[in-house]
């Protein structure tokens, strides 16, 4: 669509989306769910920009992210169940 200037918008676009998601999820802290959701996030954006479909790319995220962003989330939340344990165990032995 609209040749050249298409792609010049398309970047932009695709740049813009993922400042937006970079700064949201924030995996320059270092947190490792938060990491590996940017992975998937830019993956996915990848994917819908290289196949052009929504429909493509929801089927290759069920077929090959589904499980790993189940598995992070389920990794996630019990590092942050530990964490909030750790933090109650500390404070009834003070």
């Amino acid at each position: 669509f609209f040749g050249i200037v298409g792609l010049i918008l398309g970047m932009f676009l695709f740049a813009w989306t993922q400042k937006i998601v970079y700064e949201w999820l924030r995996p320059y802290e270092g947190e490792l769910t938060s990491v590996l959701y940017y992975g998937v996030a830019f993956w996915m954006a990848f994917q819908a920009m290289r196949f052009g479909t929504f429909g493509f790319t929801f089927v290759v995220f069920v077929q090959t992210m589904s499980v790993g962003v189940i598995a992070i989330w389920l990794v996630g939340r019990m590092r942050e169940f530990k964490t909030y344990h750790y933090r109650i165990v500390n404070q009834n032995n003070e």
